[in-house]
């Protein structure tokens, strides 16, 4: 009768039942009773199967007959450690260089780890046995919350062990559909346990200078096993082969870490064929164009493109003279204010003249262009800049905003201060202009052609400025 898939074993020290691949199950369970796993006894470890170390000590000595001695630290130092599990061998764990757990190995096979191990703190005694895949295995610390601890790898306990052979063959077929300048390269993988985390392919122009070009990797690999693989050069490793010319490849997989390549090949790319082409020619001849631009309110010229029209609107005349009138404000009317004197202003009467040279020294006749008739100037706008000459001492201003005009005490009110009793406004306006539509024209103002160019192979566009003629040819 065929055996059912699933083995059910009675972990004693647990009270559960463990449900484990029996394929996985080639071990003779440990005595947890025997001496060997006892404290104070031949155990030189302490804690018993509370201690991993102590149970992985016990469980080679009860299994093997081996004494290991030294700490755990020195089997991983002193032995050999290797990266792929076998039956009877240590798994190591640690955090920064320091151990932090043992398991002892019991078998391995078709990528799936049966072990056992001490120190397991859910378990009465703290003995432990499960199977899983061998990725999950090792990644095991982790996943139980020491997410910094790094697994070591696996020590073998007998001296006639050796490194298992690798758990996956790669095999790099024939080419197929090779053209001059691309081709199809075909292989194989088969693999035990689980299923490699990257497929590839190799390429060079001799055998020795070959360089990774491809690759996919383990979430696109097919669940097959074996499976046919393949990689399109121009598609996948996006190159473009020469015609003509020699190439080698090779495939290659990764599993676990361990890269196997599969043996060396080459194809050759085919030649290019000898064919009769047409060959396009071309020449052409050109000519100068200017465009001339000018405005009208007419809305069509003759020999004018019309490109583009301007509505003129809220535009405004000139404003009016000031007017102590006041003037009302409409749609079409804007109106402005401004207050000339303000009730209780203290104002000096002053004359003015206007200069381009500032100079505090020169009499105002000397430097003075234009002279304005005086006014009324507000005190706190005005600066005494000092005394001038003429005929006698006059004293000198500026005005706060006018550096270019000099002002003097002169006129019917010369010097005279006095404070106003009424405030005075003063008005002026503008008007609105009515709309306008201004219109844009332009055209083009064409040279003489030139003379054609020499026929050739170089392509030329034609446009207004250019004019091109072609001839097919044979090659």
């Amino acid at each position: 009768m065929k055996k059912n898939l699933w083995a059910t074993i009675v972990a004693i020290s647990l009270g559960i039942i463990l449900l484990i691949p029996s394929k996985a199950l080639a071990y003779t369970a440990p005595n947890l009773k025997a001496e060997a796993y006892m404290e104070g006894g031949i155990n030189p470890y302490s804690g018993g199967i509370q201690n991993c170390m102590a149970y992985v000590w016990g469980r080679a000595y009860e299994k093997l007959g081996i004494d290991l001695t030294g700490h755990i630290k020195v089997w991983y130092t002193e032995r050999e450690v290797y990266d792929v599990p076998a039956p009877n061998s240590i798994a190591l764990w640690g955090i920064e260089g320091n151990m932090s757990h043992s398991a002892f190995v019991e078998d391995y096979a078709d990528g799936i780890i049966s072990y056992t191990e001490g120190g397991y703190t859910a378990s009465a005694n703290g003995f432990y046995s499960n199977s899983m895949a061998q990725k999950e295995f090792e990644d095991k610390q982790k996943n139980y919350g020491l997410s910094n601890a790094t697994f070591y790898g696996y020590v073998y306990l007998l001296d006639t062990q050796t490194e298992p052979a690798s758990s996956i063959s790669v095999t790099t077929a024939e080419a197929k559909d090779i053209t001059t300048e691309d081709a199809t390269l075909y292989g194989k993988i088969s693999y035990m346990g689980e299923k490699p985390d990257e497929i590839g392919l190799k390429m060079g122009i001799t055998a020795d200078s070959l360089v990774k070009v491809a690759h996919d990797e383990r979430d696109v690999i097919t669940s097959r096993n074996p499976f046919n693989c393949w990689f399109n050069v121009a598609k996948e490793a996006h190159l473009e082969l020469q015609p003509d010319t020699t190439y080698y490849y090779q495939l290659y997989a990764v599993q676990s870490g361990k890269e196997v390549s599969g043996e060396i090949k080459s194809f050759h790319t085919q030649k290019l064929e000898e064919e009769h082409r047409e060959i396009v020619e071309y020449r052409f001849r050109t000519r100068s164009k200017e465009t001339e631009y000018i405005t009208s309110d007419q809305p069509e010229l003759n020999g004018w493109n019309r490109v583009k029209e301007t509505v003129q609107s809220d535009s405004w005349g000139k404003w009016s003279e000031w007017q102590a009138e006041p003037i009302e404000e409409t749609e079409e009317r804007e109106v402005e204010s401004r207050k000339v004197q303000s009730a209780g202003q203290e104002y000096i009467y002053l004359g003015r003249y206007y200069s381009e040279v500032y100079n505090l020294f020169s009499t105002y006749k000397e430097d003075a262009t234009y002279h304005f008739e005086g006014g009324w100037i507000p005190v706190d706008k005005v600066t005494f800049i000092g005394q001038v000459f003429e005929g006698g001492r006059t004293d000198g201003y500026h005005v706060e905003g006018e550096d270019r005009y000099y002002y003097f005490e002169i006129g019917e009110y010369g010097g005279q201060r006095r404070t106003s009793e009424e405030e005075i406004v003063e008005y002026r306006s503008r008007e609105r202009k009515s709309d306008a539509t201004v219109y844009e024209y332009a055209r083009d103002i064409y040279g003489e052609w030139s003379e054609w160019s020499d026929w050739s192979s170089d392509v030329v566009e034609e446009n207004d400025t250019t004019e091109v003629q072609t001839r097919i040819t044979e090659q």
